[in-house]
């Protein structure tokens, strides 16, 4: 993939819209509304490409209904969800999301059969402030199915 520059040799940035798809290369992206700061319009991430599909949903709280909305109406089935886990153990009703809002998350994606067993969910996106040694992540959500993320990680779906 290669940046498209001006005459000046400089990138030329283009601006996603909300729930409008983009073909990136061999990649289709949907950006998708974030429950994030308010004073800016932060998105999250649906990216296809050869079949699969994963969801990029780091730096977000739990999902506006506008967003789910939109995945339930045009029923995107995900094969890999990257989800946002800053809160660490803790629910949150802000910004960034903890283990039990992931819970909750994955709980409405099986519902509405935009998940199967084979889809793979990693909790990322840890804050500072999260002092779990990554053996007792491991240990905690494995029992749910979800993968903790670390750093240099990387995943075929």
């Amino acid at each position: 993939m290669t940046a498209e520059l001006d005459e000046g040799g400089r990138v030329i940035l283009h601006e996603l819209k909300n729930f409008e798809p983009v073909q990136i290369g061999d990649y289709l992206v949907t950006p998708l509304t974030a429950h994030h700061d308010p004073r800016e319009n932060c998105l999250i991430y649906s990216i296809e490409s050869d079949g699969k599909r994963l969801l990029y949903s780091n730096d977000t709280g739990e999902y506006p209904e506008e967003t789910w909305d939109y995945i339930e109406q045009n029923h995107l089935k995900f094969d890999l969800l990257s989800m946002d886990c800053t809160i660490g153990m803790k629910d949150s009703k802000d910004y960034h999301m903890g283990y039990p809002n992931i819970l909750k998350m994955k709980e409405r994606f099986e519902k509405n059969s935009l998940i199967d067993e084979h889809t793979k969910i990693i909790a990322t996106h840890y804050s500072h402030n999260f002092y779990l040694p990554y053996a007792e992540l491991q240990e905690i959500m494995e029992k749910d199915h979800i993968i903790p993320s670390y750093d240099g990680m990387q995943v075929e779906i």
